[in-house]
């Protein structure tokens, strides 16, 4: 797996040329990456798995095999003319664990940082867990994509990224809290589950796509507090009723779902930062014969 990152190239640019057009200079950079490594440890039924990242993609799978695995791959943005030792002491300054706290039964990995560090130091986190996995999953993400393929059958999901896009498979969870801070979201929802608590899904600054079951009872709350637009799709042709309160404001009721049942909530542009307007689209799986 690469080493990437995406906003602080992005922030680095913006500053040279900010910085030219104040007549100053700046140095050009390259990208160093370091020698990646890896942890594992096993689990038990009900364990929670919380992931941080500081600066790199994070990316969660399933696996046959019945061990949690993190894989961690160090990189910097460092000055063009930098020598191969001081890259390697930069990168030296970038730790990646993964470990059990037997008290609370919660199984931690994360990325940090040590020392006075340049702020593009990061890692790519990818972690990979039994597809039986049935405990609480819970990611928190400062800046970088967010890919989750599947959480397995995690009773519960949350996610709040500060910065990147995100793309969640959310499983079987009966509570979902998706919160992507700085950048588009997409997500699954395969079935409403047994037990269901509650779910939302937001955007502080970005567009929504969200993907779910037609043929489960439940209903959709959609708005966009920027003004974009609310896309249904095809709602309808799969049987389910909208209800529009305006282009940017619509509910979608799933085989006659009332208030006490399932209710998704969709929110694009939550952050009161926001300027432009972005878009919510859903879609809905067509029902198996």
């Amino acid at each position: 797996m690469s080493g990437g990152f995406n906003s602080p190239s992005a922030c680095l640019v913006a500053a040279g040329v900010s910085c030219c057009l104040a007549g100053c200079s700046i140095k050009a950079t390259k990208l160093a990456t370091g020698r990646g490594f890896s942890d594992e440890c096993g689990w038990r039924s009900e364990d929670a798995l919380r992931i941080r990242g500081i600066n790199g993609r994070i990316e969660v799978r399933e696996r046959s095999e019945d061990q949690i695995v993190a894989e961690f791959s160090p990189f910097v943005l460092i000055a063009d003319d930098a020598s191969a030792s001081e890259e390697r002491s930069e990168l030296e300054k970038l730790r990646g664990t993964l470990k059990l706290d037997e008290a609370s039964r919660t199984i931690t990995v994360e990325t940090e940082r040590e020392g006075p560090v340049l702020s593009s130091l990061g890692a790519d986190i990818a972690v990979s867990i039994p597809e039986a996995f049935d405990g609480p999953l819970s990611i928190e993400q400062e800046n970088g994509t967010v890919t989750v393929e599947s959480a397995a059958r995690a009773s519960r999901f949350s996610l709040v990224s500060k910065n990147g896009s995100c793309s969640v498979g959310v499983g079987f969870a009966r509570a979902v809290d998706v919160q992507c801070g700085f950048g588009d979201l997409t997500g699954f929802v395969p079935a409403v589950p047994e037990g269901f608590e509650t779910a939302r899904f937001l955007t502080g600054r970005g567009d929504i796509g969200l993907r779910l079951p037609a043929d489960d009872v439940f209903s959709v709350r959609a708005f966009s507090k920027t003004g974009g637009q609310v896309d249904t799709t095809n709602a309808q042709d799969v049987g389910c009723d909208v209800r529009i309160a305006s282009d940017s404001s619509k509910t979608v009721v799933c085989n006659g779902a009332t208030q006490a049942d399932p209710v998704y909530d969709v929110v694009a542009d939550a952050s009161a930062e926001a300027m432009l307007a972005h878009d919510v689209v859903l879609e809905f799986a067509e029902p198996e014969d």
